[in-house]
């Protein structure tokens, strides 16, 4: 059986994340990305952000990649949005690469969802906390000014990978600088505006969305609000910048 969850998990991934490629090459980077790879699209453009259908050879069968908001490729890891990888970059499901047969060139390659939740794809880096009821910003990774004037040690994840699911759903994928905010992948769905806390992992558990409640995009900054214990209502916005 183990072919037919490799052909189902394949049916599923294929319809919900990736996008196709064509007429491309692949570009090896220099100086200190001398042992990265981008792929670039031929149109002064390289697939990033996401999940692309790739036939590098040109043998009729396309390998699934998955790039970071820069155009890396992501090789030999597990993806932000929870996908296992090989030491070519393909995506790999119980150790089979994953593969589809390649489709006729599209007009305009492009990441899964609308171009304007596509765009928020990418890595954020931390910028500051601000506490919603003094409207203070400290911008210290390790410290934040409380309502009394007080100065308190936090640790905050210094980046946050957001990955888009389709235009309704997105992920978060922190780094491991925070005791209390565990890395693993925060899934949030819309709802007007703001993406709201849907689960942890497979977790649905309060204690994961009091961390990650909410998020919403300005321009190149996404605030994440947590929730006050307290209060239920969010008291507190981190603060990422690309």
């Amino acid at each position: 059986m183990r072919w037919m969850k490799a052909v189902m998990a394949g049916a599923v991934f294929s319809a919900l994340f990736a996008g196709t490629a064509f007429a491309g090459e692949w570009v090896k980077g220099d100086g200190a990305n001398q042992d990265r790879w981008r792929y670039d699209n031929q149109d002064g453009t390289f697939a990033n952000s996401g999940w692309f259908w790739i036939d590098g050879n040109g043998d009729g069968i396309a390998e699934s990649y998955c790039f970071d908001g820069e155009g890396w490729l992501y090789v030999n890891t597990t993806t932000p949005d929870g996908y296992v990888v090989n030491e070519n970059g393909a995506w790999v499901s119980e150790g089979q690469v994953m593969t589809q047969q390649a489709e006729a060139p599209a007009q305009t390659p492009a990441p899964t969802g609308d171009s304007s939740i596509a765009s928020v794809a990418g890595t954020y880096s931390f910028y500051g906390a601000r506490i919603v009821d003094t409207g203070v910003t400290n911008t210290d990774l390790r410290k934040i000014t409380l309502n009394d004037g007080r100065v308190v040690n936090q640790n905050y994840p210094g980046s946050v990978e957001v990955t888009v699911v389709d235009e309704n759903t997105i992920r978060l994928y922190f780094s491991q600088d925070e005791m209390f905010l565990q890395p693993d992948i925060y899934t949030l769905k819309r709802n007007g505006d703001v993406f709201v806390f849907d689960s942890y992992g497979e977790k649905r558990d309060a204690l994961y969305q009091v961390m990650v409640c909410n998020a919403h995009f300005e321009g190149d900054t996404i605030e994440i609000g947590r929730l006050s214990r307290t209060t239920g209502e969010v008291g507190l916005y981190l603060i990422y910048k690309r």
